[in-house]
């Protein structure tokens, strides 16, 4: 508010003080600033990357009376360049990985890095029924030795529903357009439902403190073959513009693990094949041996 602003350090509602406060140094010294990097802390907490520009303005007489500032919000911008940049890391790892499981562990560390998530996995359904972790990073031990494996056929859990896209009617408010699971506070959502509804979850993310949750569909061609499963103790750390970039972001994923599933499968038949022709040229050989004698 503006009785609260005015008469206190403005370098006080930056992230990093000292360095608002060298812009108006700055400024004083050399009359001008363009461009300078900073990030505002507004009073809710949340906080705002913006370019600064600063000047000094004077009196008739030509000497300094202060700095006249203004910031450019630049969050669009930076996020923009973020993106960009977390794109072409997927990218490159498909192309410096050597096989599905060490692409998915890079992946998962490019993926949290991006997001600033405490935790995320990346579950692939494995032809038997099975949801399992094919990797993540964050979750305790013992969250995983209880989560690892999910059975399509017998549990309940966002992430089997979000891997057959069919939703609880209490969840469609918080479901995507790209049929992404997104919530705010599960906490808080899962203890407002009647105790059958409760029921239809497994419960083991909100024991275990997760607050935010995004669990988005790992698609191949038309194919849902897994979900990235993010998790947070911070509430509303999961934004539907995030969500939808990681729509846009897991066919890369799908894509690279069909890819090296074709490679290892491509592998095992030549290595069979050269086994074969092996024996074979073996038999021959002792055929031919016997002719001879």
């Amino acid at each position: 508010p503006r009785g609260r602003l005015i008469g206190s350090d403005f370098s006080s509602y930056f992230t990093e003080p000292d360095k608002a406060e060298a812009i108006y140094q700055r400024a004083l010294a050399e009359g001008l600033t363009r461009d300078y990097p900073l990030s505002v802390r507004h009073i809710s907490g949340r906080v705002t990357e913006v370019l600064c520009h600063a000047t000094v303005y004077r009196n008739e007489a030509g000497e300094v009376q202060g700095v006249l500032a203004s910031a450019r919000d630049i969050t669009e911008r930076r996020q923009a360049e973020r993106r960009r940049d977390f794109t072409n890391k997927l990218l490159a790892l498909f192309a410096r990985k050597t096989s599905a499981r060490e692409y998915l562990e890079a992946a998962v560390e490019a993926i949290r890095e991006w997001s600033g998530c405490e935790a995320l996995g990346i579950r692939l359904a494995d032809g038997h029924g099975a949801l399992p972790y094919a990797s993540s990073a964050g979750f305790e031990p013992e969250f995983l030795e209880a989560e690892s494996w999910l059975s399509l056929h017998q549990d309940n859990c966002c992430c089997i529903r979000a891997l057959k896209q069919v939703f609880e009617e209490q969840e469609l408010a918080i479901v995507t357009s790209g049929g992404s699971y997104r919530c705010d506070d599960a906490i808080a959502f899962a203890s407002k439902l009647p105790l059958a509804q409760q029921a239809r979850y497994r419960g083991n993310c909100m024991k275990f403190g997760f607050a935010s949750l995004a669990v988005v569909p790992v698609r191949y061609r038309e194919e849902i073959i897994g979900v990235l499963h993010l998790a947070d103790r911070r509430p509303s750390l999961f934004s539907p513009g995030d969500v939808e970039f990681l729509e846009t972001m897991t066919p890369l994923i799908g894509d690279a693990v069909r890819w090296f599933e074709t490679e290892a499968m491509l592998a095992e038949y030549w290595d069979h094949l050269e086994e074969e022709v092996k024996q074979r040229t073996g038999e021959l050989e002792a055929a031919n041996a016997k002719l001879r004698q």
